[in-house]
Protein backbone atom coordinates (compact mmCIF):
# COMPACT_ATOMS: atom_id res chain seq x y z
CA UNK A 1 0.00 0.00 0.00
CA UNK A 2 1.43 2.94 -0.71
CA UNK A 3 0.11 6.50 0.80
CA UNK A 4 0.74 10.12 0.31
CA UNK A 5 2.48 11.28 3.35
CA UNK A 6 1.05 14.44 3.05
CA UNK A 7 -2.08 13.99 3.56
CA UNK A 8 -1.36 11.29 6.03
CA UNK A 9 0.13 14.29 8.42
CA UNK A 10 -3.10 16.44 7.42
CA UNK A 11 -5.47 13.70 8.72
CA UNK A 12 -2.96 13.11 11.61
CA UNK A 13 -2.90 17.12 12.41
CA UNK A 14 -6.97 16.60 12.23
CA UNK A 15 -6.74 14.03 14.92
CA UNK A 16 -4.55 15.67 17.44
CA UNK A 17 -6.75 18.57 17.02
CA UNK A 18 -9.89 16.34 18.16
CA UNK A 19 -7.75 14.67 20.76
CA UNK A 20 -6.92 17.95 22.15
CA UNK A 21 -10.42 19.53 22.23
CA UNK A 22 -11.06 16.13 24.58
CA UNK A 23 -8.37 17.49 26.95
CA UNK A 24 -8.89 20.91 26.96
CA UNK A 25 -12.66 20.04 28.13
CA UNK A 26 -11.39 17.65 31.06
CA UNK A 27 -7.87 20.38 31.81
CA UNK A 28 -8.75 21.57 35.40
CA UNK A 29 -12.71 20.23 35.02
CA UNK A 30 -13.20 19.06 38.85
CA UNK A 31 -15.13 15.57 37.44
CA UNK A 32 -11.99 14.41 35.75
CA UNK A 33 -11.52 11.14 36.97
CA UNK A 34 -7.63 10.05 37.91
CA UNK A 35 -6.32 6.44 38.21
CA UNK A 36 -3.08 5.05 39.23
CA UNK A 37 -1.55 2.30 36.16
CA UNK A 38 1.51 0.96 38.41
CA UNK A 39 2.36 3.55 40.82
CA UNK A 40 1.62 7.25 42.39
CA UNK A 41 3.69 8.88 39.40
CA UNK A 42 2.31 6.21 36.77
CA UNK A 43 -1.05 8.26 36.08
CA UNK A 44 -4.07 7.47 33.90
CA UNK A 45 -6.86 10.04 33.18
CA UNK A 46 -10.68 9.82 31.23
CA UNK A 47 -8.57 12.38 29.11
CA UNK A 48 -6.42 10.09 28.37
CA UNK A 49 -8.76 7.20 27.63
CA UNK A 50 -10.76 9.73 25.98
CA UNK A 51 -8.40 10.97 23.89
CA UNK A 52 -7.16 7.40 22.62
CA UNK A 53 -10.17 6.42 21.77
CA UNK A 54 -10.74 8.96 19.31
CA UNK A 55 -7.19 8.73 17.83
CA UNK A 56 -7.39 4.61 17.35
CA UNK A 57 -10.86 4.60 16.02
CA UNK A 58 -9.65 6.91 13.46
CA UNK A 59 -6.40 5.40 12.04
CA UNK A 60 -8.81 1.69 12.42
CA UNK A 61 -11.26 3.49 10.31
CA UNK A 62 -8.82 4.49 7.92
CA UNK A 63 -6.15 2.42 7.51
CA UNK A 64 -7.40 -1.27 9.53
CA UNK A 65 -4.48 -3.57 8.82
CA UNK A 66 -2.00 -1.13 10.08
CA UNK A 67 0.02 -2.17 13.54
CA UNK A 68 -0.88 0.20 16.18
CA UNK A 69 1.00 0.76 19.64
CA UNK A 70 -0.19 3.14 21.91
CA UNK A 71 0.16 3.80 25.61
CA UNK A 72 -2.83 3.01 26.80
CA UNK A 73 -4.34 0.36 24.77
CA UNK A 74 -0.80 -1.14 23.96
CA UNK A 75 -0.13 -3.51 20.63
CA UNK A 76 -3.02 -4.38 18.72
CA UNK A 77 -1.25 -7.21 17.58
CA UNK A 78 -1.77 -6.63 13.54
CA UNK A 79 1.45 -7.32 11.91
CA UNK A 80 2.26 -4.67 9.25
CA UNK A 81 5.72 -3.11 7.86
CA UNK A 82 3.03 0.45 9.25
CA UNK A 83 3.39 1.39 12.67
CA UNK A 84 1.52 3.50 14.41
CA UNK A 85 2.89 4.88 17.43
CA UNK A 86 0.36 7.17 19.74
CA UNK A 87 0.70 8.83 22.74
CA UNK A 88 -2.94 10.03 23.78
CA UNK A 89 -1.65 12.74 26.49
CA UNK A 90 1.52 12.71 26.66
CA UNK A 91 2.20 14.57 30.39
CA UNK A 92 -0.43 12.84 32.00
CA UNK A 93 1.04 14.19 35.56
CA UNK A 94 1.20 17.66 34.43
CA UNK A 95 -1.99 17.80 33.14
CA UNK A 96 -4.04 16.04 36.20
CA UNK A 97 -2.10 18.54 37.95
CA UNK A 98 -3.88 21.44 36.42
CA UNK A 99 0.33 22.11 34.89
CA UNK A 100 -0.56 23.30 31.11
CA UNK A 101 2.11 21.21 29.83
CA UNK A 102 1.11 18.56 27.72
CA UNK A 103 1.01 17.43 24.34
CA UNK A 104 -0.96 14.84 21.96
CA UNK A 105 2.08 12.32 20.07
CA UNK A 106 1.00 10.73 17.18
CA UNK A 107 3.88 8.86 14.64
CA UNK A 108 3.61 6.60 11.59
CA UNK A 109 6.38 4.14 10.97
CA UNK A 110 7.46 2.45 7.83
CA UNK A 111 9.27 -0.35 8.28
CA UNK A 112 10.33 0.60 11.52
CA UNK A 113 11.14 4.48 10.18
CA UNK A 114 9.05 7.19 11.26
CA UNK A 115 8.00 8.95 7.87
CA UNK A 116 4.90 10.86 9.74
CA UNK A 117 5.05 12.46 13.13
CA UNK A 118 2.61 15.18 14.92
CA UNK A 119 3.06 16.67 18.21
CA UNK A 120 0.04 19.46 19.18
CA UNK A 121 -0.28 21.32 22.38
CA UNK A 122 -3.59 22.39 23.41
CA UNK A 123 -3.24 25.13 25.55
CA UNK A 124 -0.89 27.16 23.06
CA UNK A 125 -2.39 25.70 20.15
CA UNK A 126 0.63 24.94 18.54
CA UNK A 127 1.15 22.04 16.00
CA UNK A 128 4.54 20.60 15.67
Amino acid sequence: MELNLREVADQVQEWARQAGDIQMHWFCNPKLSIQSKSSDVDLVTVADKQSEKIILENIRSMYPDHTILSEEAGDNEVESDWRWVVDPLDGTTNFAQGIPVFVVSIALQYKKESVVGVVFNPVTDQMF
